[in-house]
C-alpha cells in the first residue's frame, strides 16, 4: 500500500509530522472509509447530472444521503484543520493519538 510509511513506527518516530497526518487519516477513515468516500462522491455526481446542482431538487432519499455526507464532511474538514494546528504546535505534543488533542474546542 502506498501509504505504508504512515504505519511504520520508525518513520513516525523520526518525523512527527507524519505521525500527526497518520493519526488524522485514521480518524477520517473512522468517519468514512475510502470506499464510502468514493461512493458518496459518485452518488453526488450522478445526482447533479440527473437532477441538477441544487440538492433541494433531488429525491428525498438522495437529499438524506447528501445531508449525512455533508455532516461527515464537516467533521473531516475539522480534523484536517486540527491536524494543521497540531503540526504548528511548539513543542509538538508527545502523544498525537490523545483524544483530547483532537476534541472539538469548547465541546
Amino acid at each position: 500500500m502506498a501509504d505504508g510509511y504512515l504505519r511504520d513506527p520508525q518513520t513516525l518516530a523520526i518525523n512527527p509530522s507524519l505521525a500527526i497526518k497518520a493519526e488524522c487519516r485514521r480518524r477520517i477513515l473512522g468517519i468514512m472509509s475510502e470506499d464510502e468516500q468514493r461512493n458518496t462522491l459518485a452518488t453526488g455526481q450522478a445526482a447533479m447530472m440527473e437532477y441538477g446542482t441544487d440538492p433541494a431538487a433531488w429525491p428525498p432519499q438522495l437529499q438524506q444521503r447528501q445531508g449525512v455526507a455533508m455532516a461527515a464532511w464537516v467533521e473531516i474538514e475539522r480534523l484536517r484543520s486540527r491536524s494543521n494546528e497540531i503540526e504548528a504546535m511548539e513543542p509538538l505534543p508527545p502523544d498525537v493519538s490523545d483524544a483530547a488533542l483532537w476534541a472539538v474546542e469548547g465541546g
